[in-house]
């Protein structure tokens, strides 16, 4: 069965004065599928390129023990689904269920023209823990809204791609809600919370194209989680906005998204690069 992919790059926010700093985002946001289920594993990743190295922040459960062969970027020039099966140089992630980190190693030269993307590098890092509750935080990612088949060709299966960029204040822990007792525990070191209900939000899209679907973010977790520094003035200035964190999971139910403090992906890295553990311990002595 051949598969296609529409990347329609329209981008969208809840928040009518964030368009600049989602512009932005989305030169630094990728995402990707597994080949072996195309249309079930859509996930999104960051681009963060340290000392020569460039790497995608992303989920742990988006990184298969051997991505070899089996990983795809969505490839602006084309849809053909299989064209952005980028060589991956080195993966790894945390072994176990949390934090929900994890890394895949590109070769720039090869990767970057293929994406048309650009990677932040350490400057636009920060650990903020579990967010700074009064400053919005912003979800970037792709969400896999909506599959579907040409009415021509029953076989020619369209996974849509859609950069969803959301922003809310960070839940403060002790307002943190209950996690279900098959998901793992709530932790101040490891978690961001954001509320997330769609049908309390009003979405603002790129083109005006009568889409009135709220946008789901399936397909968004391995995004990054974003903060400025003041609570209004950050949606004006892309260059002021850090990844704090990785988007992991949603619950539906009740209403939230949850993610992973960006200093677990940090030592991770840490842990496989030797060689780049002075400039992270420099850049980041939190991570000591």
């Amino acid at each position: 069965m051949a598969h296609k992919v529409e990347n329609f790059d329209r981008i969208v926010v809840n928040a009518n004065n964030s368009w600049a700093v989602a512009q932005d985002l989305s030169r630094h946001t990728v995402a990707f599928v597994d080949l072996n289920k195309p249309l079930e594993r859509m996930t999104s990743g960051v681009l963060v390129t340290i000392d020569g190295h460039l790497f995608v922040a992303t989920a742990a459960h988006a990184v298969p023990s051997q991505p070899g062969g089996r990983l795809s970027f969505d490839a602006p020039q084309t849809k053909a689904i299989d064209a952005g099966a980028l060589a991956i140089l080195r993966c790894g992630k945390i072994e176990s269920e949390w934090p929900d980190v994890g890394f895949l190693e590109l070769d720039p030269a090869g990767a970057l023209p293929v994406l048309r993307k650009e990677a932040i590098d350490v400057e636009r890092i920060s650990l903020r823990g579990p967010g700074d509750p009064e400053c919005r935080c912003l979800l970037f990612g792709y969400s896999s809204e909506m599959i579907r088949t040409e009415p021509a060709a029953p076989s020619q299966l369209h996974p849509t791609l859609r950069p969803v960029c959301y922003s809310n204040a960070p839940i403060k822990p002790e307002n943190w809600p209950s996690v279900s007792s098959a998901d793992p525990a709530s932790n101040q070191a490891v978690d961001i919370f954001l509320p997330y209900d769609p049908e309390k939000e009003i979405w603002y899209y790129e083109e005006n194209e009568g889409d009135e679907n709220l946008p789901e973010p399936r397909g968004a977790s391995g995004g990054g989680l974003w903060q400025g520094s003041l609570t209004k003035v950050e949606l004006w200035n892309p260059e002021g906005v850090q990844l704090v964190g990785i988007q992991s999971r949603w619950n539906e139910e009740e209403k939230y998204v949850r993610g992973c403090q960006i200093i677990h992906w940090l030592r991770l890295v840490r842990e496989n690069y030797y060689d780049l553990a002075p400039t992270l311990v420099k850049a980041f002595p939190g991570m000591e």
